[in-house]
């Protein structure tokens, strides 16, 4: 029987923990009214899970939605399963430009199933289209604040340590750009013509040709290196990537 729930001094708690930022009280709206999910055990939830006084209003926010992926989870499962979330939620937070599912799938390597099964627990807080070909993203900046601030690290084991996860995807971009049949090549476009003109290739060809991944790991892979404070060596994957396809990703730029 909903018609009482939820009681007034419930209402009051949920208010109490909004405050001041308004993100909090529409990621809990979110994170309840998850229709696959009993609203009541998603509220008692949130109370249940509310950490000391001296926590951040971004930790009252976001841990119980943390909780909630470890609360029906076997305690020797919890390590596998926290791992498991991090190789997504790292990425989808640090990334430059976001990604569709089945292009976070193609540079992490991760199944499309796995990724789709892994965002149902988040969709309070990660905006996650009906078309799998639009991209995922975090629904506030502040969730991508939290998961790699500092003092999370204190607060829960799903923190992201950012520039570790910069070289991991990174490394991900270069193994996209290095792949066989769909990685950097000359002539990647199949143009008849070694003579045409840029302005000449159409724009549709370029999508057919360079898949949306690659066009990520072209665009950032750098910008990861630097974010990762990656120190370069002589014969390291960087130096590998430059030796045989340079000249292929300076055209896959163009």
């Amino acid at each position: 029987d909903f018609s009482k729930w939820p009681e007034e001094s419930e209402v009051a708690q949920l208010i109490q923990i909004a405050l001041p930022l308004f993100i909090s009280a529409a990621t809990m709206c979110r994170f309840i009214e998850d229709p696959l999910k009993d609203p009541r055990d998603r509220l008692r939830i949130i109370l249940e899970n509310q950490p000391a006084s001296h926590i951040s209003v971004l930790g009252k926010t976001y841990l119980p939605v943390f909780s909630s992926i470890l609360a029906f989870e076997d305690k020797s499962e919890h390590a596998q399963t926290v791992n498991e979330f991090k190789r997504l939620i790292g990425p989808i937070i640090i990334l430059a430009s976001p990604l569709s599912v089945s292009a976070l799938a193609c540079l992490l390597g991760i199944p499309k199933s796995t990724i789709s099964r892994q965002l149902s627990f988040l969709t309070s807080v990660i905006f996650v289209p009906k078309d799998k070909g639009q991209p995922v993203r975090p629904y506030h900046q502040s969730f991508r604040d939290f998961l790699l601030a500092a003092e999370t690290r204190e607060e829960t084991p799903f923190w992201v340590d950012g520039e570790a996860m910069h070289r991991h995807v990174a490394l991900c971009c270069i193994r996209v750009m290095e792949r066989s049949r769909t990685g950097l090549r000359k002539n990647l476009c199949n143009i008849p013509s070694y003579g045409t003109l840029r302005s000449e290739i159409d724009r549709e060809k370029c999508s057919q040709n360079i898949s949306e991944e690659l066009r990520y790991a072209c665009r950032y892979w750098i910008h990861h290196l630097q974010r990762g404070k990656v120190a370069l060596r002589d014969g390291d994957e960087t130096h590998q990537l430059l030796e045989k396809h340079l000249l292929h990703w300076i055209e896959a730029m163009s």
